[in-house]
């Protein structure tokens, strides 16, 4: 697999939601851009579960077991079961965080709808990585999120006011045509076969037992100080944690691309090289990003305010500090990504469960003073903490379990 298409495809992925971000931030202001923001994180917490149930197991199989016959047929019928049952996971979510937070009944359905399409994209988008068609890949992905500029755009041209409805509108289209393109290659509509989803679901049970309470844990540790500052203090906080977020997507471009790549290398190490092979190769992968990282420091600490008045705007100056948290919180999840696509090579994800465990019972102490008394800084001075300690208890259990 080209690992330079991979890094464009998630250029162009990464990209569209850095300038989504800042577009909405300007168009809709700091409350506006909270709301998305807060209706994004259901997004992103079904993403997690997503990924547990259906894309790491899919992306850690070796081909004897992807090409086994049939297991196309019911990964398929599996995803549709994870997209039913998600929409009551949405739903409940959605309502819910309702009752905290202002969020508007006319965004659930867009949201919804954005929030479906959104996850056959991303399995379509797998499927198209694992079969090496790296130019459906990259023009499946530009379509699903750069047509979404044209939508917005045509609304503006129209002379119509942007609202959220209108950018999940938008958003929702674009996903939706990506599906069309990415699924060109594959069989969509399938017979609901339940023999078949509990058979795909027992397969993909061996890698995701762990990694699926480990997803949802990761909204009891460190995004839970996310939701908190939602809640407690208003989705302004929301929107000034995702200026430090957004700001980070350099770093992120390749670590989402790495999620695609280093784990099929690492393995690939492992069965030659063994378990010190894949150690060493996944070290020198994080000191390479840890490298970058502290060389790009110095111009983030000095300008912070001029960089964040040059992207989002005076409105949000006040917010820069939040870049100061985030070039630490990056560094942590680079290691993070490393631990995990250790474990996940190996065989042992129960360290991570563990590790998520410790940080979430930290969190339940003290997340609601930190947020309380410190607003957005306690948030992310709780999520730095959350993060060593799911670093720290995972490498301790997994250090006993490979010894």
């Amino acid at each position: 697999m080209n690992k330079y298409i991979i890094i464009l495809e998630q250029v162009i992925v990464s990209l569209s939601n850095f300038i989504l971000a800042i577009l909405l931030a300007r168009l809709l202001g700091v409350e506006g851009f909270g709301s998305f923001s807060v209706i994004w994180l259901i997004i992103l917490l079904i993403n997690s579960l997503h990924q547990a149930v259906i894309v790491l197991p899919l992306m850690s199989f070796d081909e004897s077991i992807r090409n086994e016959a049939g297991y196309r047929d019911r990964l398929y019928q599996l995803q549709i079961f994870f997209l039913l049952f998600s929409l009551l996971i949405f739903t409940a979510a959605y309502f819910s965080l309702g009752v905290f937070v202002p969020l508007m009944a006319s965004l659930y359905l867009p949201s919804l709808v954005v929030m479906v399409f959104y996850h056959m994209h991303d399995y379509f988008r797998r499927l198209l990585f694992l079969d090496k068609k790296t130019n459906l890949v990259v023009f499946s992905s530009i379509v699903a999120y750069m047509s979404r500029y044209v939508f917005i755009g045509a609304w503006i041209f129209a002379g119509k006011m942007i609202t959220l409805d209108a950018v999940f509108w938008s958003i929702a289209l674009s996903f939706g045509l990506g599906v069309l393109v990415a699924s060109a290659k594959y069989q969509i509509f399938s017979r609901i076969d339940l023999c078949s989803i509990r058979r795909a679901f027992r397969l993909h049970w061996k890698t995701s037992k762990w990694l699926i309470p480990s997803g949802l844990m990761q909204w009891t540790s460190i995004n839970f100080y996310i939701l908190l500052a939602a809640t407690i203090l208003s989705p302004v906080a929301v929107a000034a944690i995702r200026v430090g977020q957004n700001l980070t997507q350099v770093v992120n471009v390749f670590l989402l691309a790495g999620e695609n790549y280093f784990p099929l290398i690492a393995s690939d190490i492992y069965q030659q090289r063994g378990l010190s092979g894949c150690i060493h190769y996944l070290l020198k992968v994080s000191l390479v990003f840890i490298g970058f990282i502290l060389s790009a420091s110095p111009v983030v600490v000095i300008y912070r305010n001029e960089l964040v008045d040059l992207i989002y705007g005076d409105e949000y100056v006040q917010f820069s500090y939040v870049l100061l948290f985030y070039m630490l919180i990056t560094i942590l999840m680079v290691i993070m990504m490393s631990v995990r696509i250790l474990f996940r090579v190996i065989g042992s994800t129960r360290p991570w469960f563990y590790g998520y465990m410790g940080s979430s019972l930290l969190t339940l102490f003290f997340s609601f003073p930190l947020v309380n008394n410190f607003g957005v800084k306690g948030a992310l001075v709780g999520m730095i903490v959350s993060q060593f300690v799911l670093l720290l208890v995972s490498l301790w259990n997994g250090k006993l379990k490979v010894s």
